[in-house]
């Protein structure tokens, strides 16, 4: 079973919340609610965070949001478009690569340099991102994240039942 996320500290955790129905139960909460083009745009710069490695969620609250970007991707944003998704996709595949192959062989310089070029990538467009959303926006979104039970203290990474 390939994983959805991009990057292999949290391959174990994916798989388990995969297999254990989370990303079906991602997939129904996400297909039950009115998203705004900002939501979409919040949860894009949320993950190109986590890929830049300055989020500061938990593992499972980082998966619980790759699942939820996966559920939202094509989804049209406001203000940040298939520019972002696209590098998103790249970065993935690179750090996922790069992870696996310094496990197997013992990175090589070039691969590290690549994998430090690509997170340079995702940290300049997130910082364009967090410039375009306002902290209240972002602070909203992830408010509703929390009273909805997706992420944080409140549910803990549990799911409403829809």
């Amino acid at each position: 079973m390939r994983c959805v996320v991009g990057f292999a500290p949290m391959v174990k955790l994916a798989c388990g919340l995969v297999e254990g129905g989370m990303k079906t139960t991602i997939d129904t909460w996400a297909a039950s609610r009115l998203w705004q083009a900002i939501d979409i745009d919040c949860t894009t710069a949320v993950m190109l965070k986590i890929l830049d490695g300055k989020c500061k969620m938990g593992r499972e609250e980082k998966m619980l949001m790759t699942l939820l970007y996966d559920c939202v991707k094509d989804r049209g944003g406001q203000l940040l478009g298939d520019e972002a998704h696209r590098l998103i996709s790249r970065a993935r595949e690179r750090l996922a690569g790069e992870e696996e192959g310094a496990k197997e062989s013992g990175a090589g310089e070039a691969d590290s340099e690549a994998a430090e070029g690509m997170r340079m990538q995702v940290y300049e467009m997130r910082m364009l991102a967090e410039t375009m959303i306002s902290r209240p926006v972002m602070k909203a979104f992830k408010a509703m994240l929390r009273d909805e039970g997706v992420i944080g203290s409140a549910g803990r990474g549990t799911l409403p039942q829809v």
